[in-house]
């Protein structure tokens, strides 16, 4: 009998220490499973320049997750999630035979499942394998909670199960619940807040603390009376800790600057390889006063009929984008969410720039003489017939006032001389990537195609630069989940402009005197320090941009509708360019940026702006205009000529007549195309000359025997110029009646006064120089102009108009 007790103790020591040797050393046989490694997709954290959090991409439709490493967690978390979950986890193997048993014993005594012994051991099992579904696969998951605890470190497991926890709303990782209930990372947190996040994990939909706060508060005490238990904080920072407020923030996650991280979520999406955080070139203080511009502006228009706006702004030096804004409030429920910096538009005159740019490349000088007339131009698709915004116009223009005050038909002349295709190339070097530029034909200057906001701005930038176009760039470096960084995708650059060229563009621009013919000086476009400034407004009133570059930020602006609408004739000076001025001014701030560079290669000469020509000593004004070395030397003016005039009658003397009665005087001869122009403006003609010398004594003439001199011949007829008989127009429907208007011209005696009728109907009269503007309406129109006062006669005309989609 004895001997079969010692038989039976020594069997019983041995399987005690079968077992104790199978729990204590077969776990580390075993390898850990590869789904144990298998961490969850965290979400993609996009940070601004500075490091600071922008927005997240979430790891998938509703889950969002950010993985910490243990040394960013407060040690207070650490020992809060501990009293919360497992207070023996230092010290067991995975899993705690205390609570096993009790659990067991619990179960059996009330006939239930197991439950209460988890360990953070075998939750992050759980976590990872997902929940077991009865007895078999919870022995699995201590026996895999036992190979867990026997191969990693016990920080390991607690950081694994603090990235793997669930904290409600989607939210899995407690650095992503920190941020989002708390807005603030783990690292530093209050004996309260550390205790509130311990709790969540037990039941997050239950404890959720915005909608249920007091089983959150009773929760988190629970916490916080276990750690003062347990000596892990004190007495009295537990009191404080319990009686504090629920503080929570549970944030909206519409972060900062959406529409541009919405974007650059696009763009993470495409990228091969994984992704952890991306680090922007976004400039927070450029934004936030970006935004608050825009939207101050467009809710001062609101009555104009604007809604929509966007901003985009460039470090002018490498195309970094430090600003875009798409819209003036995101959660605006009328298209609040679309990015109109990326949108197409018509630009209007946003463009012309560019198109002088590349003319300025080949003959075209600032100082070059453009028409700034009436006229018409015939093509395939019939008349066309460019205005000023003003309904003015200028005459006989330098190039560089042509540009600063944004005129029409001079620039329409530009861009012939240039050749249209040789434009539309430069504009696609430019990045401005316009459909089927060919089909705009002369209208392509006057931005007729689209573009958008964030490419005109790359396009002004290169100008910023000297005519290096690089491409933009949005992303600075990209971090894996591993910890490795890599740069940002590479910029593509190219040569696109002529750095003379660019030269000349920018001294334009930012002369504020320039540009006093069409904007009022000490007006939006003007600031401090070299700032070159453009506007453009579309045809028909539905977009308006304003441009303010230096050598350092390029800011663009675009006001108008998301849907298309027209406004109420907002013009790119009366809306996007008070926030491109507020915006610069903010960038720049105290210090002005350094002039635009002059390249080598660049000359001065006395240039008349009357002529274009070398200014000479009848020319009252020479402006010293820039022209590349080694152009030809200028022709002598020939619009300043001096004559010999007889004041007695203020025709021009002849060589009969005294010289007492003689006094030079200089005279603008102009040629034929500007002859109504000068008209208009009262720039009197050379007179002609006298038929009779006078000696200087009353009543005393002399006749001329030399020769027999016959007044210049009169015109006693009238005659229609324009439009030529048998002209056939094309109308745009998509386009407002005053901007396809028609010049009717006619030719008449000096001083008569003249009726114009269309289809027999009185439409207008004329005097002086004989111009006429009329909106056409399709079909077959009979034009008839006759002579009221200054003599008789009449002219008659017919002309068709189609519609643009009836043309064949």
């Amino acid at each position: 009998m004895i001997r079969l007790a010692r038989i039976a103790g020594i069997a019983a020591g041995v399987s005690v220490g079968l077992a104790l040797l199978l729990v204590l050393l077969l776990p580390r046989w075993v390898a850990t499973p590869s789904w144990i490694n298998d961490e969850p997709t965290a979400s993609i954290v996009i940070l601004d320049r500075q490091g600071d959090r922008l927005a997240e991409i979430p790891a998938a439709p509703g889950v969002h997750r950010e993985s910490a490493s243990i040394v960013e967690c407060d040690s207070l978390l650490i020992r809060a999630t501990l009293a919360a979950e497992d207070r023996r986890f230092e010290r067991h193997p995975g899993v705690d035979p205390i609570a096993l048993a009790r659990a067991v014993l619990r179960s059996l005594r009330d006939g239930g499942s197991i439950r209460g012994a988890s360990t953070i051991t075998m939750q992050t099992v759980r976590l990872a394998r997902g929940a077991p579904g009865g007895l078999l696969d919870r022995l699995r998951e201590i026996a895999w909670s036992l190979v867990l605890d026997a191969h990693w470190s016990k920080s390991r497991i607690l950081e694994s199960y603090l990235n793997r926890a669930p904290y409600g709303r989607g939210i899995t990782g407690v650095a992503a619940a920190s941020r989002y209930w708390l807005g603030k990372p783990p690292a530093v947190l209050s004996p309260a807040e550390a205790a509130l996040l311990a709790a969540l994990p037990s039941a997050p939909s239950r404890l959720d603390p915005a909608r249920h706060p007091a089983r959150a508060r009773e929760a988190r005490n629970r916490v916080l009376a276990r750690m003062e238990r347990l000596g892990w904080i004190s007495a009295e920072d537990s009191r404080r800790a319990r009686a504090a407020n629920l503080e929570i923030e549970a944030r909206s996650r519409v972060h900062r600057a959406p529409h541009f991280a919405a974007w650059i979520e696009e763009t993470a999406r495409e990228s091969p390889g994984g992704i952890a955080r991306i680090r922007t070139t976004l400039q927070p203080a450029i934004q936030a006063i970006a935004e608050q511009a825009l939207s101050r502006r467009v809710r001062a228009l609101r009555h104009r009929r604007i809604a929509g706006g966007a901003v985009v702004v460039l470090d002018s030096r490498n195309a970094e984008l430090l600003a875009m804004v798409g819209s003036p409030d995101w959660r605006s429920p009328e298209a609040g969410q679309f990015n109109a910096a990326l949108a197409p538009r018509q630009p209007g005159s946003a463009v012309k720039p560019f198109t002088y740019a590349v003319a300025f490349a080949e003959s075209l000088r600032p100082s070059t003489i453009l028409a700034d007339v009436p006229v018409s131009y015939e093509g395939p698709g019939g008349s066309f017939a460019p205005r000023n915004y003003s309904g003015k116009f200028a005459g006989p223009v330098p190039a560089r006032l042509a540009l600063a005050n944004s005129w029409n038909v001079p620039a329409v002349e530009v861009l012939r001389r240039a050749d249209p295709a040789a434009v539309a190339a430069g504009f696609q070097s430019l990045g401005l990537e316009i459909d089927d530029p060919s089909r705009l034909g002369l209208g392509l200057t006057l931005g007729a195609g689209e573009v958008s906001l964030l490419d005109l701005a790359a396009a002004y930038a290169t100008l910023a630069r000297g005519g290096l176009w690089i491409a933009p760039k949005a992303i600075e470096e990209i971090e894996d989940p591993d910890g490795r960084v890599r740069p940002g995708p590479p910029q593509a650059r190219r040569e696109a402009l002529d750095a003379i060229s660019c030269s000349w563009v920018n001294e334009i621009l930012s002369d504020p005197s320039a540009r006093g013919d069409a904007f009022y000086r000490d007006g939006p476009l003007e600031m401090a320090g070299p700032v070159a400034a453009k506007t453009g407004t579309s045809s028909d009133w539905r977009d308006a941009w304003a441009i303010f570059y230096t050598t350092r930020h390029t800011v663009a602006v675009w006001m108008g509708n998301p849907d298309g609408t027209p406004t109420d004739e907002v013009t790119g000076a009366q809306g996007p360019a008070f926030v491109a001025r507020e915006i610069l001014e903010a960038a720049e701030g105290a210090d002005p940026a350094a002039p635009f560079p002059v390249p080598d290669g660049v000359e001065r000469r006395p240039v008349c702006p009357v002529s274009g020509g070398a200014a000479g000593p009848d020319c009252a004004n020479a402006d010293f205009e820039p022209f590349r070395v080694g152009d030809p030397p200028l022709e002598p003016c020939d619009a300043h000529r001096a004559y010999r005039i007889d004041v007695t009658n203020g025709l021009l003397a002849r060589a009969c007549t005294p010289s007492e009665l003689v006094r030079r005087r200089v005279f603008v001869e102009l040629s034929e195309r500007f002859a109504f122009w000068q008209s208009d403006e009262g720039i009197a003609p050379v007179p002609q000359e006298a038929t009779l010398c006078r000696c200087g004594r009353p009543g005393c003439r002399i006749l001329d025997g030399d020769r027999s001199l016959a007044p210049r011949a009169r015109v006693t007829k009238v005659a229609i110029l324009r439009p030529a008989a048998g002209t056939v127009l094309a109308i745009d429907p998509t386009i407002p009646p005053l901007q396809q208007q028609l010049a009717l011209e006619a030719s008449a005696p000096a001083g008569s006064l003249l009726r114009w009728k269309i289809d027999g109907r009185e439409i207008g009269r004329t005097r002086a120089a004989h111009r006429l503007y009329w909106s056409p309406a399709a079909g077959r129109h009979e034009i008839v102009v006759e002579i009221l006062q200054g003599g008789s006669g009449s002219d008659a005309t017919v002309l068709t108009v189609l519609e643009a989609d009836d043309r064949s």
